[in-house]
C-alpha cells in the first residue's frame, strides 16, 4: 500500500466542485485514481492534510 498527501494552510474541509479553467479538478482526479482518500485538520496550525491510497494497477 502506498499513500499520497498534501498539506495547506485552509482548515476547510475538502469538497469537490464543478472544475473550471486551472482550478477546481483535484478532487475529481483523486477520485478516479484513488481507492481511498481522507483528510484531516493538523493540530495547532490552521491547516489540512488530504491523503489518498492510489489504485493498483496491474503491469
Amino acid at each position: 500500500m502506498s499513500l499520497l498527501g498534501a498539506w495547506d494552510t485552509d482548515p476547510t474541509p475538502p469538497t469537490t466542485t464543478q472544475p473550471h479553467g486551472e482550478s477546481g479538478r483535484g478532487l475529481h482526479l483523486v477520485d478516479a485514481y484513488a481507492d481511498d482518500w481522507g483528510w484531516f485538520q493538523v493540530n495547532g496550525t490552521a491547516g489540512k492534510y488530504v491523503w489518498c491510497e492510489p489504485k493498483a494497477v496491474p503491469f
